[in-house]
């Protein structure tokens, strides 16, 4: 059985008096896509934001290949291989795309002449070559999102935390996203945790789902036999809406 690389035991986090994640537990193995679904207000975001060190929980540990992730910071992370992405695609916006990508791969230890091949080659795995030279605030949303995952990618993850990078983009689009995700998982073991709420998203990449709702987790499985449960459906935003939105 493959490693353990990511471990999240017993977390909570309250702001004031709201909780926001509660007793939140689960493991992820090295080669693994693991899904994360639930209704708006869930505490998805939030768990990503305590796994990758940008809040800190009022109880409970993340552990990183066995290590105690309590006091790293989010670039330290980072650095040993847990990366995140956000919703909201975060880039330079004065920089190129090719200067965005090899601004990561330089964050990440590298320099600019032993980085300059490896960009080019993530350059054209997220199908960017085209747009290399273009600046971030010319590319449309689904080019956004495809740096967004190329400068996660740059950082050499071993543990690559997606949130919702498939939202408001086409068929086309995810079904290129999938190919891509597959390819890195498959080269380099690459473990991939995703908040999504393309639900077909989570059906044709993910092993294993894990449902939030109200903070905790009400469901954990293989994605078939979770999502058809009537207690993820009712809690999923009520069954008409999670049954209409399921097939998209």
């Amino acid at each position: 059985m493959s490693e353990i690389v990511l471990s999240v035991d017993r977390v909570s986090i309250a702001f004031g008096g709201v909780r926001a994640l509660s007793d939140v537990s689960f493991q992820a193995r090295q080669g693994e896509i693991v899904g994360v679904i639930g209704p708006n207000g869930a505490g998805k975001s939030t768990l990503f934001s305590v796994i990758a060190g940008f809040l800190r929980a009022n109880a409970g540990a993340v552990t990183f290949a066995g290590r105690d992730l309590g006091p790293l910071k989010p670039d330290e992370r980072a650095r040993i291989g847990l990366v995140r992405t956000w919703q909201t695609p975060r880039a330079f916006e004065s920089l190129t795309v090719r200067e965005n990508v090899m601004a990561a791969a330089i964050a990440h230890g590298g320099t600019m002449h032993r980085a300059d091949e490896f960009v080019d080659r993530l350059l054209s795995e997220t199908e960017l070559e085209g747009q290399a030279d273009d600046l971030v605030t010319d590319l449309p949303p689904a080019f956004r999102k495809r740096l967004e995952i190329a400068r996660a990618l740059a950082r050499s993850p071993r543990v690559l935390l997606l949130d919702e990078v498939m939202a408001g983009l086409t068929i086309a689009e995810i079904e290129a996203l999938f190919d891509l995700l597959r390819r890195r998982v498959a080269a380099d073991r690459l473990t991939i945790i995703l908040i999504e709420h393309v639900i077909r998203a989570v059906r044709a990449l993910c092993e294993r789902v894990i449902v939030l709702a109200g903070g905790r987790i009400i469901a954990e499985g293989a994605a078939a036999e979770v999502m058809g449960s009537p207690t993820v459906i009712e809690a999923y935003l009520g069954s008409a809406e999670y049954l209409k939105r399921r097939d998209t």
